[in-house]
């Protein structure tokens, strides 16, 4: 078993908010300010008025099984973060950063994802802007720099399924497990998330 700290950041002040961004690392240290680093990296590009707020306390778990095991305090919790510059914007829309890992599970290269929606990035073809792109791509690279290894994927534990919960074949069980982060990336396309669209 290792313990794994769940981080969850909190957008508010637009419509469609609040949302949630989790991200998981192997100790309390080090993600709070530098995921502070990350958002202000772009922050004109969000929506005027977006306020992010970062977590005073941290949930472990188990990342074999993924049960609650305590709390812990991060070793700094910085002020919220009021951004953006941006009056012009589509709620649903933004960008995708990919958190890439050496890990594989079920014959599947493990990496995350992290929505940034909504992003001002509209570009042509469904391509963003490449300025935008370009800008949280190198955030996102800073941001596991940062980290020194402790930014983690985990990839959650299975039930086992029947082929008739899930057919053709069932699923078969599976415990949970996490790895660290070595690298990002950044898709060159607009992403949309539809819980946003109202």
């Amino acid at each position: 078993m290792s313990e794994i700290y769940r981080y969850r950041f909190v957008w508010s002040g637009l419509t469609g908010l609040p949302g949630i961004t989790t991200m998981y690392a192997a100790d309390d240290t080090l993600v709070n300010a530098a995921a502070k680093t990350f958002f202000t990296a772009f922050g004109a590009n969000f929506p005027s008025g977006t306020t992010i707020t970062f977590p005073s306390t941290v949930d472990i778990l188990d990342d074999i099984t993924g049960d609650f095991t305590a709390t812990s305090v991060p070793d700094t919790v910085p002020t919220p973060l009021t951004i953006g510059s941006n009056a012009a914007w589509n709620p649903s829309e933004g960008l995708v950063v990919h958190w890439k890992t050496s890990g594989v599970v079920n014959s599947h290269r493990v990496q995350g994802s992290t929505y940034l929606v909504p992003l001002f990035c509209p570009g042509n073809g469904g391509a963003p802007i490449p300025s935008v792109r370009t800008s949280v791509q190198t955030a996102a690279a800073a941001f596991v720099t940062a980290c020194s290894g402790k930014l983690l994927v985990w990839s959650r534990p299975q039930e086992a399924k029947t082929a008739i919960e899930h057919p053709p074949h069932g699923i078969e069980e599976r415990d949970g497990s996490s790895y660290p982060v070595i690298a990002s990336s950044v898709p060159n396309k607009i992403v949309v998330l539809r819980s946003r669209r109202d």
